[in-house]
């Protein structure tokens, strides 16, 4: 897992490799905590058995919600939180 803040993130699952992009028109109010947020929501996903996909998804809402507030905890997502108002696009840069 390697995310680069405004340019995106990329992981693999040990196959393939994915790449993630941002949440567009998202205004930034504080960077503060934004990559603990986007690690912590990827381990998330993947500790309770999700794919590396779901979990570059959830970990990029997670720090888009944090970067729109102010401090490193205000806007850190609960597990369960639904994203479908929050489309964010993953491929896997090596799939044949």
């Amino acid at each position: 897992l390697v995310s680069d803040g405004p340019r995106g993130a990329v992981a693999t699952d040990g196959t393939k490799l994915y790449s993630a992009g941002l949440y567009e028109d998202v205004p930034v109010i504080d960077r503060t905590g934004a990559g603990d947020a986007f690690t912590s929501g990827f381990v998330s996903v993947i500790a309770t058995g999700g794919t590396v996909e779901e979990a570059l998804v959830f970990a990029s809402a997670n720090s888009t919600s944090v970067v729109g507030k102010i401090g490193a905890k205000a806007g850190i997502l609960h597990a369960d939180t639904e994203l479908q108002d929050m489309e964010i696009k993953v491929t896997a840069l090596n799939d044949k």
